[in-house]
């Protein structure tokens, strides 16, 4: 397990953070209960940091690796040595998945100012929360108006770069609202890495009784130059994506019963040119629409925690080069928890059907607390993903898909421990992961790239992390390690050959003066002797009065020449400056 947080200017005592509950639409738990390797970021740590996108603050994060494209319009996930297709995201207990392909798993249409804190989950993650959570789960929490504020930025900067945006929350009685605008837009840092995003996101809620009603709304709209993004081939790739989803959630508490769900409708569609400068040579649209629903019951005995659900989805695909298609995907959720004194164990299932074929994950975990706030911790799961739309059907000048590929599998085991105390936290954990059927790319003729079941992997990971807080200087470190073992090495892959086996994470951040307050990021990455980096943010901010502050901010100070792990070139030293007011 590693660090739950990642803190800027405030760290939460140590019975805050012990008593902190995750994942309160799914499986309601304590940090310390989970048995896994958790982070949690706070709204605070995210306006502290001054970074305004989810992939940015998620790379700040040891254990998860973000390869961008361009000027960070379109980025992937990954954690633990996966890849962007092994990660599920949540947002409100609403699944977020994108089954036309894991590249717009980050399209998520949620301004940073609306985000109430991040969860991260690491490792096995299908028996709880479904298909595709091989690597990890990213569960986004957003604010629903509990307080009478609002803010405002700008901000501006090299590569004729720009920012803006606007939220505000409003509380009444037993209801709030809560809404927010951005935009961000800028020329690029070289030939074809220009974008434009727009932003919309408003969520409201009523308590009933017992009970609350929740709907929210999040609307997205990107254009941007993609190079070398599909192809190393096709340099002037261009893309415009939208994104809209609906999601309504009720709970309701009936003594030692819980009752929790989610009804949702997404919306994607995207518009891909292969060479901008020959749009009639390859082009092609896709939309996609999606509708699910999860409903669980929890219930309270003396014996522990029971909770069983039902999920479905039906995922629809128009597509210029997919075809039409569309799929249903129904679940059943259950499992227990239990503390028996100084030990604690949770075991969950999750069936799956899609079609005629029937998945099954599960997880087992038991801790021994040594200490009242440290613990031991051992869990064994199986997860498994299903082949996106783009896999099976996608054909390409550059790409081409197979019908006939199967899902993927995987059985991991971790241990590891987690200690906190008022000053300092530490956690370590180590995993292995054997994973069959695995998905990818592989180069075929020198000029294409074809989707099949070709790898057989061996992971072996390890993490560390700490946090000293040193009067007004907090100071975190985190390291992380891993091994995979691969079948296939005459071929050459398109993502499982780019992994980042090692991270170093060092972070300072404080107050300098009662005006001053600055915040620092050195992150090293090894991937291999031909490609290893290191990076240096830096953003230094000055309070004016109670309610606003200048800043600057610099993105890989030094200067350093590398490529993404995506292998484009990324952006050199990036200046920007701005000014926040808070209302």
């Amino acid at each position: 397990m590693e660090l739950l947080f990642l803190i800027f200017f405030t760290i939460l005592d140590s019975d805050e953070m012990y008593n902190l509950v995750i994942s309160e639409n799914r499986t309601s738990q304590t940090v310390f209960e989970a048995n896994r390797s958790i982070k949690i970021i706070t709204a605070k740590e995210i306006q502290a940091s001054g970074v305004t996108s989810i992939q940015a603050i998620l790379e700040q994060i040891g254990g998860v690796s973000i390869a961008k494209r361009g000027s960070g319009f379109q980025a992937d996930v990954s954690m633990q040595g996966g890849n962007f297709e092994q990660v599920l995201i949540f947002i409100d207990g609403m699944r977020w998945s994108s089954p036309q392909t894991g590249h717009h798993l980050l399209d998520i249409p949620i301004p940073s100012s609306s985000i109430e804190k991040i969860e991260i989950i690491k490792g096995h993650s299908s028996s709880q929360y479904g298909a595709n959570g091989i690597s990890g789960v990213i569960h986004i929490k957003t604010k629903k108006g509990y307080s009478d504020s609002g803010s405002f930025f700008i901000t501006s900067g090299d590569y004729n770069f720009f920012e803006g945006g606007v939220s505000g929350d409003k509380y009444l009685n037993n209801s709030g609202l809560h809404a927010s605008i951005f935009n961000s837009k800028t020329d690029g840092y070289i030939k074809n890495t220009d974008g434009d995003k727009k932003q919309f996101f408003t969520r409201g809620f009523i308590k009933h009784g017992e009970g609350e009603s929740s709907i929210s709304l999040g609307y997205e709209k990107k254009e941007f130059g993609l190079s070398n993004y599909y192809s190393q081939f096709f340099p002037n790739e261009w893309e415009k994506t939208e994104s809209l989803f609906i999601n309504y959630s009720f709970n309701l508490e009936i003594s030692k019963l819980t009752l929790k769900s989610n009804i949702y409708y997404n919306k994607r569609s995207d518009h891909f040119i292969l060479d901008k400068s020959n749009r009639a040579f390859y082009q092609n649209r896709h939309q996609l629409n999606l509708l699910g629903g999860v409903f669980q019951g929890f219930l309270k005995t003396n014996f522990g925690e029971t909770h069983l659900g039902f999920e479905s989805s039906l995922e629809d695909i128009d597509s210029e080069s997919l075809g039409d298609h569309n799929r249903v995907q129904i679940a059943t959720i259950g499992g227990h928890k239990l503390q028996l004194n100084m030990f604690d164990f949770s075991a969950n299932f999750y069936i799956h059907k899609l079609s005629d074929d029937i998945t099954f994950a599960t997880d087992l975990s038991g801790g021994y607390y040594i200490l009242e706030k440290l613990k031991l911790y051992l869990s064994f799961g199986k997860s498994f993903r299903v082949p996106t739309f783009t896999e099976y059907y996608y054909k390409s000048p550059a790409n081409e898909g197979d019908s006939n590929l199967k899902p993927e599998e995987a059985i991991s085991i971790e241990t590891g421990f987690l200690w906190i105390k008022k000053d300092f936290q530490i956690s370590s954990n180590i995993y292995y992961m054997m994973g069959d059927n695995f998905i990818d790319w592989y180069l075929k003729d020198e000029k294409i790239w074809v989707a099949s079941n070709i790898r057989d992997i061996k992971r072996v990971g390890f993490e560390f992390s700490t946090l000293l807080n040193i009067d007004k200087t907090k100071v975190s470190f985190d390291y992380n390690y891993i091994y995979i073992n691969k079948s296939d090495l005459d071929r050459v892959y398109k993502y499982s050959d780019k992994v980042i086996s090692q991270k170093f994470l060092l972070k300072i951040w404080g107050d300098i003066s009662k005006s001053f307050n600055y915040y620092t990021a050195i992150n090293f990455n090894y991937i291999d002797k031909s490609n290893q980096y290191l990076t240096v943010y830096f953003r230094l901010s000055l309070r004016l009065d109670n309610i606003s502050e200048i800043f600057i901010e610099a993105d890989n100070i030094f200067n350093e020449k590398y490529n993404e792990p995506s292998g484009i070139e990324a952006s050199g030293r990036w200046i920007k400056g701005g000014y926040k007011i808070i209302f």
